[in-house]
């Protein structure tokens, strides 16, 4: 459920949302940003299901369908911008552009890549506009058009940031941060470190030594964590079986998931569904 405190912005609690045993996204008819401030959001895009981290922004073109849930009922918080109400009809002519660019960069996942210096920018930008939204004051509506476009410009100039930066030699520690991005969005398929290794161009000894030091954890482990992380959240916003969830997430067997849950989470997902 998001608090809403104006028609075009929006920044609130997450509660969960309708029953993911049978997700119901919704579309709009404008473009849309959400920007998580804190905690975890559980995303389903066009039937797909993301994690929404601290920092990251989200960008839901219109006609795309989504919902929003938090994670295992907990505190999140975000600010929604939806911007329709924002554009004048001239206006959206001449931003169609940039919006097709944001649109292709944000595939498959909606997800909108931002460096950390982006990434604060933006919160920036979006908290101003929130503030100018509650006090409303003289040329309200003038200034949140100026917001929307110095979040636009920070969007763009951070992509073009990130595409210059790809001409630079990776550090080792942007080779394990790819990793950690494939795990979160592919932690569900059949991987090993073959797979990884594949993309990743480090010899399996240098690559598990590097992940150990940038992680404090081992390859494996971390995908576990992964995996049981999302397990939970089904557990707890869903009625489906253990069985099924074990391989939702990317276990193997019932049996692995059952041993690694009791063995991670110290009760087994039959206890934790119901405490």
């Amino acid at each position: 459920m998001i608090n809403r405190v104006a028609q075009h912005l929006s920044c609130g609690m997450h509660y969960g949302g309708n029953n993911p045993e049978a997700p119901e996204g919704h579309t709009h008819s404008d473009h849309e940003f959400m920007f998580c401030l804190d905690g975890e959001i559980d995303q389903l895009v066009d039937g797909n299901w993301n994690t929404q981290s601290k920092g990251e922004l989200y960008f839901f073109p219109a006609g795309v369908s989504h919902n929003s849930y938090s994670r295992n009922h907990q505190h999140s918080e975000s600010i929604v911008l939806n911007t329709g109400p924002l554009l004048l009809e001239k206006d959206e002519i001449a931003y169609q552009a940039i919006f097709n660019d944001i649109i292709q960069v944000s595939k498959p996942n909606q997800l909108i890549p931002l460096s950390n210096s982006g990434r604060n920018e933006v919160r920036k930008v979006l908290l101003n506009l929130l503030k100018e939204v509650k006090n409303k004051r003289t040329g309200h509506y003038l200034s949140l058009q100026n917001h929307l476009r110095n979040l636009l410009l920070a969007i763009m100039r951070n992509l073009d940031g990130l595409q210059s930066s790809k001409d630079l030699q990776p550090t080792p520690e942007d080779h394990i941060q790819e990793v950690l991005t494939f795990l979160k969005y592919n932690y569900d398929q059949n991987i090993d470190i073959e797979l990884i290794l594949d993309f990743c161009p480090l010899s399996r000894s240098h690559f598990q030594a590097l992940f150990k030091k940038f992680t404090k954890n081992s390859f494996g482990d971390t995908l576990i964590n992964i995996r049981l992380e999302h397990a939970q959240a089904l557990l707890k916003q869903t009625n489906r079986s253990a069985l099924a969830i074990a391989l939702q997430v990317g276990f193997s067997s019932q049996s692995h998931f059952n041993h690694m849950f009791k063995k991670r989470i110290g009760m087994n997902p039959g206890q934790f569904r119901r405490k």
